[in-house]
């Protein structure tokens, strides 16, 4: 029964050796780029899209930093809301962390990093001002686009 352990043991460790001999082999490719930045939030019972630029650098793979800046748009208590939000992400292999503020919340983030293109993230928006319009846990998809590259 041990030696069954043992053997499973070093399987796995040979396993994850040779996955990361092969995972530092990945070809990575830099980049210095504006993007367009688009993509959807749920916070409570309000849904937003958000559409924005932004600036990405770094390298795609490894780690990149993404500065951004944008609008949300939404519909709450019957009318249509236009809120600002600025932001920086940051990017290391396929996991990210955030940080976004708008006029009425600070929301840090956390999430899955395809090539610092595609997000999956949650966070949690923490409310201030008079109006609460974001509160609480929130979900969200975020694509951003190489558009511009600087080098």
């Amino acid at each position: 029964m041990i030696r069954q352990k043992i053997k499973k043991a070093g399987l796995l460790l040979v396993f994850v050796l040779c996955a990361w001999s092969g995972y530092a082999q990945v070809p990575s490719k830099p980049v210095d780029a504006f993007t367009l930045r688009a993509g959807y939030n749920h916070n409570r019972d309000k849904n937003t899209a958000f559409l924005g630029g932004g600036y990405l650098v770094g390298d795609y793979f490894w780690a990149s930093a993404t500065f951004y800046g944008g609008v949300h748009y939404l519909k709450y208590d019957g009318r249509h809301r236009i809120v600002p939000e600025i932001g920086a992400d940051f990017h290391a292999v396929m996991v990210m962390a955030g940080l976004s503020v708008t006029p009425c919340s600070v929301q840090p983030k956390v999430g899955l990093s395809i090539l610092s293109i595609a997000n999956v993230t949650a966070g949690y928006s923490i409310p201030f001002g008079r109006e609460q319009l974001f509160k609480g846990f929130t979900l969200g998809v975020q694509f951003q686009l190489p558009v511009i590259n600087r080098k």
